[in-house]
């Protein structure tokens, strides 16, 4: 009887401290910032900059990056298909000043929000709302989205106040990649795109 206490005792022990490992892990990947996983079929809300500014290098120095990944795609990077992507840019001081003199702007409704398991849908995902400012005064331009960000679609919005963008899109690719196109008889070209430097 004393023997099987013991080794009884000796299991819990070990247990114990496997699981306390596991949760010391969990906290540590938490308090790292990099991906806040949602429920299952939720998106993932990430903060790292690295695969943010591969594809939104054009906005100029990113000081702040708050972005959806949908679910069932490589964790690691954007996704290039034809998945929507949600971006929250926060740079650097006066920096949407710089990118919108002398363009055209519009003024545009403020983001609406969505749940984040209806990504897609109308709106952001819910997980973005924390880092969108209330109250601002948006604007739109639509042709200097066409330059900043490469996608089968993209909206974007510019808040010159607090130096926030929102991106709303699709299949974001490096916009200064050389990409290849398809024509509608089925014929491949590569499009070279114009240079662009960020002004500082």
């Amino acid at each position: 009887m004393r023997r099987r206490s013991t080794t009884r005792g000796v299991y819990l022990a070990i247990g114990a401290a496997f699981l306390g490992a596991a949760a010391s892990c969990t906290a540590a990947g938490v308090l790292a910032g990099q991906t806040s996983r949602s429920d299952a079929g939720k998106p993932l809300l990430r903060t790292d900059k690295e695969p943010v500014v591969k594809r939104f290098h054009r906005f100029g120095e990113v000081v702040d990056a708050k972005w959806l990944i949908p679910p069932d795609r490589d964790e690691r990077t954007i996704p290039s298909q034809d998945r929507p992507t949600f971006v929250v840019l926060h740079l650097r001081p006066g920096q949407v000043e710089r990118l919108l003199a002398g363009r055209p702007v519009e003024s545009a409704p403020a983001p609406g929000f969505a749940a984040d398991d209806y990504i897609g849908g109308h709106g952001l995902p819910a997980s973005l709302a924390p880092y969108v400012p209330g109250g601002a005064s948006w604007l739109a331009a639509p042709e200097l989205a066409d330059v900043l960000v490469s996608a089968e679609r993209a909206t974007v919005l510019f808040d010159p106040a607090d130096d926030t963008v929102v991106i709303d899109c699709v299949g974001p690719d490096d916009p200064d990649e050389v990409q290849q196109k398809v024509d509608t008889q089925g014929h491949t070209f590569l499009v070279t795109p114009s240079p662009f430097a960020p002004p500082s």
